[in-house]
């Protein structure tokens, strides 16, 4: 019933392991020993690793970029980009005695693919390969010590931004996935990375990978590289339509060039009215697996479990024991990480059947088994939702596209070509399959002749910049001031015009933008202007920069030698008010409730008792970055959230000083905060969710410590039911409600959850910092506030990582025990560390034999 499994999945294969082309290996060693290659990694693929040749765009990059060019490589899933880049990193390296190099990719699932290929060859040379993809101090120390680092664009930014010399190191740069500068999400931060690294460090040499763009060339002359563009692959891919149970045949594209003639049209045995079931048995009766591609995370599961259901009676009716036993091996293995959802209910059925979904709401691990289940050959089919074309290494035999529109929050739309073509890109494994098929499901033969018009021989979209939309200019414009050294208004025009923005976009409209950002920055204290300098404005005037240089403000001696830049940023601050002695004081209001609800730490419970537990701006205008504007730039937030924390934070101050009566501080109210934050990924609700989400929201409006005035100031007043059920999600969590509850009451998979904790504790922590450095009072009566304050963000952050109450959290800080674990010892009277250790061999026994431990 199963595929048969690869013998063994060498990590490199899909990247540089020809088996098309077969010359003699000598060739092979000779053509990288010329290139310079360094002689013991030769060896190692050449006797160890067994490569024959190298794939055509590989050969044509490889004398590019091993001859310290720039270049931009442009080709299909698993063409060989990837060795490219390797081998670009270990010459510089070892022969040219580079110091470090960075391969940048856009999702951390890739970067721990990327980290195991590195290190197989890194080792052979005796360099260290280090990962960077959160903020773990382990991880920090030893991406300061590795020689490879890989990493996240938004972690490159960040170190970047808060180690200066960290870019000084760089000697090579390698961008995966370069054709992302497109999305809103990521893009921006990839963009204004390469961007830096073209002007503050010159010589570095940029590798940068893609897929078949439409505007390759415009993005190979933004970086200075030399473009190579191929349509090669490792194995044939034939794209096919099918409508109803008919498969047309229309393009089919060979390794060689060659052509040859496309079968004939062919009908599907199977029923009409179920169409994917048909193209699975077709694919395994071919020997292969499938990739579904669907438009919902909902539609991803009901594909699954309808095949799963239909691929257990063909089990039971042709005797594959074998098969079942298998598939149920690795349900139960799915059940065996959390605390049970209804998501992981139905991923465990549908693996029963030998078949799986994959999207979000999954959690890591879930993804994980999935994958690697399929890789191995475990898994008959996934359905999975479009983001997994842009994620890991996952090909199949064959990929069927069936859903080919997405809600854009109006309408429906179609996908875009480069999207699809991602996703038929995965058919086609290198060294297993003879060939590829890319299906798309159409209703009808006219549908299908325009859809395979439209994807099979239509040209990708045009890359364009995200950079102008205003939360990642506001972002970029304030790293720039305040830790790139841009700090005046032309060091900050030369720089964007060197973004690929500007090579769209006129040189008015983007002045335009940056004076609009950087007057918002200065209205919200986050930038200070420091005063026109002569000397600057005398240099613009008299045309002394290159018209191809870069400015930054090292190259332009001090603006005021007199005066540090701190000075005259209090100078400009200004921020005394004479009071007026014959005002009326007004007694202060009597408080409607109280002041603080739903805080208790676990100490206080332990302690209660035991076991009871815009006008253009000058070119020479100088700006600085306020200690806030700084601290929120090195925080990693969009400006816009750091105003909105730090709103919050002074009206939870003013709560606790007694000057706000009308607003009560509790959990939800700072869990609401975070959930208006524009940095925050909110929770949508349903129609039939409305009235109760409603009634709940005007119940807690006394709780929220950002007004639906002031967030309509700051343009943030979206929808304040989904704000609501947002910070609902984050409330269930601390309060210990299940994932299956949460599913049922909330309509959030564990997934979801995930992420959004995730963004929780990075914004609590960040709502912290800027408390703990918010300087509006400073009297003694502020002092103490801020310290309670503090306190509670503490708690409240603990609890978020936890998701427990704050009676466990000193139970869970043991390891090993989660709050499902720790709930157990509280309901057997255990409340503190100290009660643990008491214990007595016949308490221990008792919790034993009542929960199995």
């Amino acid at each position: 019933m199963a595929p048969s499994a690869p013998k063994s999945a060498l990590p490199l294969s899909s990247c540089a392991l020809s088996l098309a082309i077969i010359p003699m290996a000598g060739d092979l060693a000779t053509f990288l020993a010329d290139l310079k290659v360094p002689s013991k990694l030769v060896k190692h693929l050449v006797e160890e690793k067994e490569f024959i040749d190298l794939h055509p765009p590989q050969k044509d990059s490889l004398p590019i970029c091993l001859a310290g060019n720039n270049l931009m490589l442009a080709a299909p899933t698993a063409s060989g980009k990837s060795l490219v880049a390797y081998l670009t990193i270990f010459q510089k390296l070892v022969i040219e005695g580079g110091r470090r190099a960075a391969y940048v990719v856009p999702l951390k699932a890739l970067a721990s693919e990327k980290v195991s290929e590195l290190k197989e060859l890194a080792q052979v040379l005796d360099l260290d390969v280090g990962i960077a993809i959160g903020d773990r101090s382990s991880e920090t120390k030893k991406v300061k010590d590795a020689d490879i680092i890989v990493c996240t664009s938004e972690k490159f930014d960040s170190l970047a931004r808060n180690e200066p010399s960290f870019l000084d190191d760089i000697d090579v740069l390698v961008a995966d996935e370069v054709h992302l500068v497109h999305e809103v999400g990521r893009g921006p931060t990839l963009e204004v990375n390469l961007a830096r690294t073209m002007i503050d460090k010159p010589d570095c040499q940029i590798v940068a990978l893609s897929a078949t763009v439409g505007n390759a060339e415009a993005m190979a002359k933004w970086l200075g590289a030399e473009l190579v563009t191929s349509e090669w692959r490792p194995v044939p891919l034939r794209y096919s339509t099918i409508a109803e149970l008919d498969v047309d045949y229309w393009k089919e594209i060979h390794p060689d060039g060659g052509e040859e003639e496309l079968p004939v049209k062919r009908t599907l045995e199977g029923v009409k009215s179920n169409q994917v079931w048909s193209v699975l048995q077709d694919t395994i009766a071919d020997g292969g697996q499938l990739l579904c591609f669907v438009g919902t995370r909902k539609s991803a599961q009901s594909v699954a479990l309808d095949l799963a259901k239909r691929s257990i009676k063909k089990a039971k009716d042709n005797g594959d024991d074998k098969s079942l036993k298998q598939w149920e091996k690795l349900s139960e293995k799915s059940r065996q990480r959390g605390e049970g959802s209804r998501t992981g209910d139905s991923l465990a059925n549908a693996l029963k059947g030998g078949v799986a979904f994959h999207h979000a709401g999954l959690t890591a691990f879930q993804r994980d088994l999935v994958e690697t289940a399929f890789k191995r050959g475990d898994v008959l089919c996934i359905s999975a939702t479009p983001t997994l074309a842009a994620g890991v290494n996952l090909p199949a035999r064959r990929v069927l596209v069936r859903d080919l529109r997405r809600w854009d929050g109006t309408g429906s739309s179609l996908l875009s070509i480069m999207e699809v073509q991602q996703m038929l890109g995965r058919a086609g494994r290198p060294s297993y399959d003879d060939r590829g098929e890319a299906w798309i499901k159409c209703k009808n033969e006219d549908e299908a002749f325009q859809l395979a018009q439209r994807y099979f021989f239509g040209d990708p979209e045009r890359i364009v910049s995200k950079l102008h939309m205003e939360s990642a200019l506001r972002m970029h414009v304030l790293s720039a001031i305040a830790t790139g050294g841009r700090q005046s208004r032309y060091a900050l025009g030369r720089f964007f015009s060197k973004t690929f923005l500007a090579t769209d976009t006129t040189h008015e409209t983007l002045a335009d933008q940056i004076d609009g950002i950087v007057s918002w920055l200065c209205d919200h204290e986050m930038v200070v202007r420091t005063g026109i300098d002569d000397k600057l404005q005398n240099e613009i005037e008299a045309k002394e920069f290159e018209d191809d240089g870069y400015a930054t403000d090292e190259d332009i001696e001090s603006f005021d030698d007199t005066m540090p830049p701190w000075a005259s940023a209090a100078k400009m601050m200004g921020g005394v008010e004479v009071s007026n002695p014959t005002k009326v004081i007004e007694p202060p209001k009597k408080r409607k409730g109280p002041a603080v609800i739903g805080f208790e730490s676990a100490s206080e419970i332990v302690r209660r008792g035991r076991m009871d537990p815009a006008e253009p701006e000058h070119q020479a205008m100088t700006y600085v970055a306020t200690p806030y504007g700084e601290r929120v730039s090195r925080l990693y937030l969009d400006p816009l959230t750091g105003h909105v924390l730090r709103h919050g934070g002074r009206q939870a101050l003013r709560i606790l000083t007694e000057q706000e009566m009308d607003i009560t501080l509790s959990p939800y109210g700072m869990l609401h905060l975070l959930a208006v934050s524009p940095d925050f990924s909110r929770v949508f609700y349903r129609a039939s969710e409305a009235e109760r989400i409603g009634s709940i929201q005007m119940a807690r409006r006394d709780q929220e410590l950002a007004s639906r005035k002031f967030l309509s100031d700051c343009l943030l007043d979206l929808d304040p039911l989904s704000d609501c059920k947002t910070a609902l999600v984050l409330e269930s969590w601390i309060e210990e409600e299940s994932h299956r509850a949460m599913e049922e009451s909330l309509n959030v998979a564990p997934g979801d959850v995930r992420l959004r904790v995730d963004l929780a504790d990075w914004l609590l922590y960040s709502l912290r910092e800027i408390v703990r450095t918010d300087s509006e009072e400073d009297d003694d009566v502020y002092a103490e506030a801020r310290l309670r304050l503090i306190g509670l963000i503490d708690e409240l952050r603990a609890r978020v990582s936890y998701g427990c109450k704050a009676d466990l959290l000193e139970l869970v800080s043991l390891r090993g025990v989660g709050r499902v674990r720790g709930r157990v010892l509280a309901d057997f009277g255990l409340r503190s560390l100290g009660d643990v250790i008491e214990l007595t061999d016949r308490d221990r026994q008792r919790l034993a034999d009542n929960r199995g431990w």
